[in-house]
């Protein structure tokens, strides 16, 4: 919690830590705003996993077979035009995550909102959760993005995992 609030005070956007359960992203914690601009996001809240792009930080642990097998018969239903439609986009999409090591999302799960999101690493360099800021497009400075927003979370989500016992 104290990695959550150190980032929703450094960055002044809402942060959130999730986990993987089965076909779902699940919200652990979520830091609020102290500015107008929160997310709308609660604790214990359930997202599907292909349509987040916590959800394809967390299945970079899985191999595509096992991807393909986790949802095999899970209806992929767009949020927006974003939203994968298939396996085949939600693997592009998990590799693409696990190659850059972050994710930067505007309007991929709500029209008007944007996150920035990056792995928890273990000991062993499974992905263990993921954490992100997210809010309105409105309490973004979007020129600050790459300099400013995505080396806030990736730092974070370094510290975590360094406390976890990843090197």
């Amino acid at each position: 919690k104290p990695y959550l609030e150190k980032l929703r005070d450094k960055t002044e956007i809402s942060s959130h830590l999730a986990i993987l359960e089965s076909q779902e992203v699940l919200y652990l914690d979520n830091i609020v705003s102290k500015s107008s601009f929160v997310s709308n996001i609660s604790t214990g809240e359930r997202r599907p996993v292909y349509a987040s792009p916590l959800g394809w930080m967390l299945l970079g642990n899985l191999s595509d077979a096992d991807i393909r097998e986790l949802l095999e018969n899970k209806e992929f239903i767009s949020l927006t035009e974003h939203t994968p439609t298939n396996i085949d986009q939600l693997i592009t999409r998990i590799e693409k995550a696990k190659k850059d090591g972050f994710v930067v999302s505007r309007g991929y799960v709500q029209r008007g909102g944007s996150t920035i999101t990056a792995p928890i690493f273990d000991e062993t360099g499974k992905v263990l959760a993921a954490i992100d800021i997210s809010g309105p497009d409105s309490g973004f400075n979007f020129e600050n993005m790459n300099s400013f927003y995505v080396p806030a979370v990736v730092e974070t989500a370094r510290e975590i995992s360094k406390s976890l016992g990843f090197r």
